[in-house]
């Protein structure tokens, strides 16, 4: 005996009601284990979770963008397992991550969002043989760097990476906001390359400012660059952070104090220059060298229109050098040309003295 059409009717409907009451069983069970995975689950049990997902990346996808909507503020783990999608060659799932992401708020990461997008896109160029694709991922490329340059959206540790980035892509005006911002890092290579590069405006006070960064490093490395970096600070007229540098430098190498005494006459600092050649003169046992020194200290004093205390040091000396008739004859014409006639005159009285 065949069935009664009422009853089929009646157990399809039964069954329907059942697949129905399932798949909503199923969603519940589903958003009650997100909801415990997200609010209870320990965060680096949780990060390592969806990490070690290698199966079914798109259900990942899924599961990041509900757990995103329940805690709207984790975004660093979505964050996290784009750019370990990325790294393993998953390049769909780690695209879709950022897809989620950029519909967030990215305030707090944008700049790892950025750096993600950038390596993301740089990978989709490296394993398409496609020229029109390649050509158009290319253009993205280009926007996204002038972007994270002009927006600052680069962290200065990673400013070295950027501006090579930048140069292989042709962008010079991304290359330098990169190359600038390098005066201020810590990475000895990227200093270096910054200090060595002269190439677009301001390059000249961009390699000063990181020549000097270098200059205060350690070891002999520092020696070298503190040598560029008075010397490029004096040809530019700026005597005064020339002799900060030298001061810094005499400390490793007092061979430079000369150099420190005239660059502090340059930078107006005449007290300190003669006290520094003064310095010289008492620790020199050459009897030339000490006759120099004198001779430079009161000239110093003479620029700084100290005419009293040049000629009050002249006097000081003078005596050590009666025998010596070309020093005389250079403290006599000291003394004339400030206008001190009466000093001149008691130091040619000695003279005539002395030769009685």
């Amino acid at each position: 005996m065949s069935p009664s059409p009422v009853i089929d009717e009646r157990y399809d409907n039964y069954a329907q009601r059942n697949e129905i009451a399932s798949n909503r069983e199923i969603l519940l069970i589903f958003l009650i284990f997100l909801f415990v995975l997200a609010i209870l689950y320990p965060e680096k049990m949780l990060r390592k979770q969806v990490l070690a997902e290698k199966s079914n990346y798109e259900l990942t996808g899924v599961y990041l963008e509900n757990m995103l909507r329940l805690e709207p503020d984790n975004t660093n783990l979505m964050l996290a397992a784009a750019d370990v999608s990325l790294e393993r060659g998953n390049l769909d799932l780690a695209e879709k991550l950022l897809d989620v992401l950029q519909k967030s708020d990215t305030s707090s990461i944008e700049k790892q969002l950025k750096k993600i997008q950038f390596k993301l896109i740089k990978t989709q160029i490296a394993q398409s043989s496609d020229p029109d694709y390649i050509a158009q991922k290319r253009k993205d490329l280009v926007k996204t760097i002038d972007k994270i340059a002009e927006e600052g959206l680069f962290d200065k540790k990673d400013a070295l990476l950027w501006y090579r980035d930048a140069l292989a892509l042709s962008q010079k005006k991304a290359a330098r906001i990169f190359l600038e911002s390098i005066s201020g890092s810590s990475d000895r290579n990227a200093l270096e390359e910054c200090a060595l590069t002269r190439a677009g405006e301001k390059a000249e006070s961009r390699n000063i400012a990181c020549i000097e960064k270098l200059s205060r490093g350690k070891g002999p490395a520092a020696k070298k660059w503190m040598i560029a970096a008075w010397t490029l600070y004096a040809d530019e007229g700026k005597y005064e952070k020339a002799a900060e540098i030298l001061q810094r430098l005499v400390k490793i190498d007092p061979g430079y104090r000369d150099i420190l005494a005239q660059m502090q006459s340059a930078a107006g600092r005449f007290s300190e220059s003669a006290d520094l050649y003064m310095l010289l003169y008492r620790s020199s046992s050459s009897y030339e060298h000490r006759k120099a020194y004198l001779i430079k200290a009161i000239s110093a004093l003479e620029d700084g229109k100290r005419y009293k205390e040049a000629v009050a040091l002249a006097q000081h000396y003078e005596d050590d050098y009666l025998k010596d008739e070309a020093m005389t004859q250079r403290l006599i014409k000291r003394y004339l040309s400030m206008d001190n006639v009466k000093a001149a005159r008691r130091l040619s009285l000695k003279l005539l003295e002395r030769d009685k």
